[in-house]
């Protein structure tokens, strides 16, 4: 990210890393789009879920009500929406997705890379299809490899862009659809391909 300010390719922007738990899946996966009791998690090595373990409304509201005000609070941040984004991998980026789409005055985008849409049988794309934020004022960009997770990724992804397009959203301007043929679902895939949502939400107005 320091490169892509230096070079003038994206704004400067402050970086707040949240820490996860070993609740991940319970704390990140949205809570209002679960319809199943116990939930799969769409991993074969990961056992269902109760549905009252599922506490990303807590989580979301942590991040709104506690986290963000404590960082407007002692860094000299662009507090609005427009300059607000949120990001994840994974379970990440389920719940960064549905924070924009729970908080859409708090967060102008997400981005979604590896997002880990076979949780509940991909019940976030039908929840998401209906509850989009104003294309006209927020920003998504999703993104899967095609190896090892991220192969079972394609089906889902191809009916939330369908979605995407049904809302409004435009192609390379309000909405951001990439596979990465070859990448896996790791820390390494990630890294690789970080410069493109960076790009993404903070290029140069």
């Amino acid at each position: 990210m320091a490169a892509l300010v230096e070079r003038g390719d994206i704004r400067p922007a402050i970086v707040v890393g949240i820490w996860n738990t070993p609740q991940r899946i319970g704390e990140y996966m949205p809570e209002k789009a679960v319809t199943m009791d116990p939930m799969p998690t769409g991993v074969e090595a990961f056992a269902p879920v109760p549905r009252e373990s599922i506490v990303s409304d807590d989580y979301l509201a942590f991040l709104v009500d506690e986290l963000k005000p404590y960082i407007d609070a002692h860094y000299r941040t662009l507090p609005g929406r427009d300059d607000t984004f949120v990001m994840g991998s994974s379970m990440g980026g389920l719940v960064s997705v549905y924070a924009v789409a729970e908080y859409p005055e708090v967060f102008g985008g997400a981005a979604a890379l590896s997002t880990h849409w076979p949780a509940c049988d991909g019940c976030v794309v039908d929840w998401l299809s209906a509850h989009l934020p104003d294309p006209r004022t927020h920003r998504f960009y999703f993104d899967h490899g095609t190896e090892t997770l991220d192969a079972a990724y394609a089906p889902y992804q191809q009916r939330m862009d369908a979605a995407m397009r049904e809302h409004g959203y435009v192609a390379g301007d309000s909405w951001m659809s990439r596979v990465f043929e070859g990448d896996a679902h790791a820390e390494k895939s990630w890294r690789r391909r970080l410069d493109v949502p960076l790009r993404f939400l903070l290029r140069r107005r």
